[in-house]
């Protein structure tokens, strides 16, 4: 333990103890990952598994800063008017990936997303590979490169 004197002036010196910090406790188990789903109406043909705008069209990392938004990744795809599916958190899995896991998962082209980072437009993680077909999705604000 430790002592911290504290002064205040015209008031009598105030001690304060401080109890060390324990050992640390062991690991409690991994709960369930959460997913936040939505629907929104498709501006455009989507493919499934492509990063989406709010506006309902491809996510991009060389277009405006608005093309690089995300709200998530098409869990279907869906035609041009239609309703589109999209999660925008949570475990995503598809069995067509080949991720490497542990790796982070980046937006890239006209939707796309992959493990390579961008050099040039915005960058904008999606989230981390999980497994090989895995992705947890965490979307972060899209930083212009320079």
């Amino acid at each position: 333990m430790s002592d911290v004197t504290v002064q205040v002036s015209q008031l009598p010196a105030l001690v304060v103890t401080i109890p060390n910090r324990g050992a640390q406790g062991l690991p409690g188990p991994q709960g369930l990952p959460g997913s936040a789903t939505l629907s929104i109406k498709a501006d455009v043909a989507i493919s499934g598994e492509s990063a989406v705008t709010g506006s309902g069209t491809y996510a991009t990392i060389n277009g405006t800063i608005s093309e690089a938004y995300v709200v998530g990744i098409s869990t279907e795809a869906a035609a041009q008017g239609a309703q589109l599916p999209v999660q925008s958190s949570g475990l995503l899995t598809f069995g067509g990936w080949t991720w490497t896991p542990n790796k982070p998962i980046y937006l890239g082209i006209n939707g796309g997303i992959t493990q390579t980072p961008p050099s040039t437009g915005f960058i904008v993680t999606l989230g981390t590979a999980i497994s090989a077909t895995s992705i947890a999705i965490d979307i972060s604000q899209p930083v212009q490169l320079s």
